[in-house]
């Protein structure tokens, strides 16, 4: 059996954290890169994405939305996380980690920066 990508790619994950996989006019969140691409691809086209690891508000206080205009990503520090203390956020936290899907959302290739 295949590893997933952030295995292969050696990143720490935990489960106060899930991956972001934003593309053309989609997203979509997962415990694996895998199971977001699948998501982000229900909504649009995944050929060409950016992957975060973001952290679940609900366990931890991490807060973080999608800009409309640009499509990054904006984080807000709370009482109960700061980001720049998150070394498992900090992996991918304003890197060009990109991922490439196929039409039915299967992970084809990723990297860093993939995509400049």
């Amino acid at each position: 059996m295949k590893k997933p990508v952030h295995e292969l790619m050696g990143f720490e994950t935990d489960e106060n954290h899930e991956f972001l996989v934003v593309g053309a006019y989609c997203w979509g969140l997962g415990d694996t890169i895998e199971k977001a691409m699948k998501k982000a691809r229900a909504s649009g086209d995944v050929s060409r994405c950016y992957c975060k690891i973001v952290p679940i508000n609900e366990k931890i206080g991490g807060s973080w939305d999608i800009c409309q205009m640009t499509g990054g990503l904006s984080v807000k520090n709370s009482d109960s996380w700061n980001f720049k203390e998150d070394e498992v956020f900090l992996q991918t936290w304003d890197k060009n980690f990109h991922v490439g899907g196929n039409s039915r959302g299967k992970v084809t290739k990723y990297g860093f920066d993939l995509f400049s």
